[in-house]
Parts: C-alpha cells; structure tokens; sequence
C-alpha cells in the first residue's frame, strides 16, 4: 500500500484513470496484521569489527530463539509463503467477482506475480514486473555486485571519479590489514571500529539504491585518505537492520530458497567477489535448520506462460539486475522489455522518465507496447560528508 504513496503516486495515478486500482498488502506485512515482534534482538558492539563467522552464529540462534517465541504464540509460520500468497491473490479476483486481474508488483512483488502466473494463470489478464526476482533468484549471485561496481565506476567517471573499483579495492585491503575507527555524524557522534567484513557489507548493499551509490564515491575516497568517518554511517545504518527478525520475511525467504545448483554457484562466485557473499548475508545460512517450509524445487523451476507480461529493469539496480528479467524470457511466450538505464532498486524505476508511467498505463489497458530503453535522471554524487547528512547540499 506504501508503494503508492509520495513520489510515485502519480504513476498510480494515471493507472486509476484507465482501471480499478487495488493496492494489496501481503499477508504479514504492512496493513495486514502481521505477527507480534521478535523480543529477541541482537546488538553489535561498537567497540569491535563483525567477524562474519561469530556474526552469523549470533542471528541463527537469536533467530531460532525467535522462531520459538513464535509458534509458542500460535503464530503459523508455515501461512507465510509465497504460495499461500498467490492463493491470497486469487481468492482476492474471486472476492471481486471477476474472471481475471491484471497484477503489477516490483521486487518481492515480482516474486509473487510468477507465482501466481504458475498456479493461478488462467485468472490473470496481464502482469507489470519492475526489478524481477525469479523463482530462483532470492539468493542473489555475489558477482553482479562486482558487476555492478564496474557499471556505477563507468557512470561515475564523467563526474570525476577515476577508478571507483580501485578506491574500493584499496580500502578493504586497508580494513583487512587493520580495523579503523569511524564517527558517524548521522548517529550523533557514535564512534564504531570497522573490519573489512563490516567494508564488504556496507560497499555491496550500498550498490543497491541511488541514494548510496550516491555516497559511494565519496565515502571511498575519504576512507582512502584516512577519514572513515562516512564509512562509519553506513556501517552503523547496515548494523541496525540486521538486529531484528521478521516472522513474515524470514519465513517467506526461507520458505523460497534457493535451489541445490543455485547455492552452489552463489557459493563459487562469494570465493571470486571482492564482496565475498555480502550481498545475501546473513542467508542462506540463516534458514538452515529451523524448520521452516521448504516450497520445493517445483517452485523454483523457470515458469512457462502465456499471460502478457511487460518486464522492467533497471541498469544499476543491484538488488535485482536486468539478468533477472532475460533469465525469464524464454519461459514467456508474449512478453515486453523496458530497459530504464541510470535506474537503480528504488524510485527512478517508476518515474525516472515520463516513458516508463506511460508504458506501464498503455500495457495494462491493452494498448500496444514494444520493447524499449529509456534513461533515468542522471546520478549526482556526494561531494562530501555533509551531503550524506543533508542530500540538497548536492
């Protein structure tokens, strides 16, 4: 429901003139009474680098403690999967009285939308997905954040960054040989050491969002020239989200996986990342032994259908690549592209040129769409600490 408001309203907005627009929170999240929060959270110290290892002991067993806390409340973990979304889906179109429903989900949403193309296509007119996650894809591949990094570098350059890849490499060697201390001006003078664990994880998830990749740039070059206090904000940002559990996302993640063959190749490509496995961490080690539902290999094998898809990517999304969106291909028999270049997993996807809203109206209400690239607003880059702190100094 969220998803409609601020920025991106207008684009909904424009839909609504065409046709009934449903916005739908999952079950579990948002406006549908999601289940009591986790007592249990865990707290890093300040005073010490994570070492992934002991970090990811840690949130297994305050995650299994957790997962207790849970089902001693009577909360069904297993209600809280893809498939009995969908089937939510569905019940949904029947509720409403119709023969089919149009659907439009970006990220997880995605996730969702082929589902529902596999189990309840025949009651699906068309599907918009914008940054798609596969059936497969919820483990993301560690190598597309080093790709990404040579994308964000290339992009970066005219603005007079040099060797972005380079700037990253040199820090977490630094970090590697010794940990630095940073204050972060964005948690009131909090002082954290950072290791080169705490630099992977705050340089890879920073690749997944415009307003870090804006910073990017410009936290680097400070770290190299002795200042980690930037680098200290996101350590301390990234630190915060990994202390609480969810019961909805962890049993939805887990519940899709990943499969055998995927977690093979995640695994080879985090041993050739500069990142190492970042990108997924703390999964997939985090699932493993909770009992949680397992949705199988028949979830995660590539959807075949024929139901009019249009598929959105975006250039520097690093959370969900265009990849993504050409693995499905093959299984869509009537499916269009947009390619939105300058694009990363956030807001420019839906309105980053007026091309893309247009699109999204002219698919959904059945008027022809061919495949297209468009660009996103450029990329403006931080030029020092301060616009981390207060973005319209940029």
């Amino acid at each position: 429901i969220g998803a409609a408001r601020g920025p991106r309203w207008p684009v909904f907005d424009q839909m609504r003139r065409e046709a009934d627009v449903l916005l739908l929170d999952q079950r579990g999240a948002g406006a549908s009474e999601p289940p009591p929060e986790c007592p249990y959270q865990d707290r890093f110290d300040d005073a010490r680098p994570l070492q992934r290892e002991a970090m990811l002991a840690t949130l297994h067993a305050t995650t299994a403690r957790c997962v207790a806390y849970w089902r001693e409340a009577g909360v069904d973990l297993a209600a809280y999967t893809t498939v009995e979304s969908a089937g939510d889906l569905d019940a949904l179109r029947q509720a409403l009285g119709v023969p089919r429903i149009s659907l439009w989900g970006m990220s997880y949403g995605t996730h969702l939308a082929l589902a529902t193309m596999r189990l309840h296509g025949d009651g699906l007119e068309r599907v918009v997905l914008m940054g798609v996650e596969g059936p497969d894809d919820t483990l993301k591949l560690p190598l597309a954040a080093d790709a990404l990094l040579g994308e964000l570098a290339t992009v970066a350059r005219p603005a007079g960054v040099e060797d972005l890849q380079g700037s990253a490499v040199r820090v977490l060697a630094a970090l590697r040989e010794q940990p630095r201390q940073g204050t972060s001006r964005m948690q009131g003078g909090r002082t954290v050491m950072i290791g080169a664990f705490d630099g992977q994880l705050a340089i890879a998830l920073s690749l997944g969002q415009r307003m870090t990749q804006q910073w990017l740039p410009m936290v680097l070059r400070e770290a190299e020239q002795g200042n980690y206090d930037p680098l200290a904000d996101l350590v301390l940002l990234l630190r915060s989200q990994y202390g609480a559990s969810n019961a909805m996302s962890l049993a939805m993640d887990v519940a899709s996986g990943q499969s055998p063959q995927r977690r093979a190749l995640a695994e080879a490509q985090a041993r050739q990342s500069l990142f190492g496995d970042a990108m997924n961490v703390p999964f997939p080690s985090l699932g493993d032994g909770l009992g949680l539902v397992d949705l199988g290999e028949g979830f995660r094998a590539p959807v075949r259908s024929d139901v009019p898809v249009l598929l959105i990517s975006g250039t520097l999304d690093g959370r969900t690549p265009p990849a993504n969106a050409e693995a499905l291909r093959p299984g869509l028999s009537n499916h269009r592209s947009l390619l939105v270049r300058n694009a990363a997993h956030d807001n420019e996807m839906w309105v980053g040129n007026p091309a893309i809203a247009r699109s999204i109206v002219d698919f959904l209400a059945g008027r022809p769409v061919g495949d297209a690239v468009v660009d996103a607003t450029p990329l403006t880059f931080a030029r020092s600490a301060a616009d981390m702190v207060d973005p319209r100094r940029r």
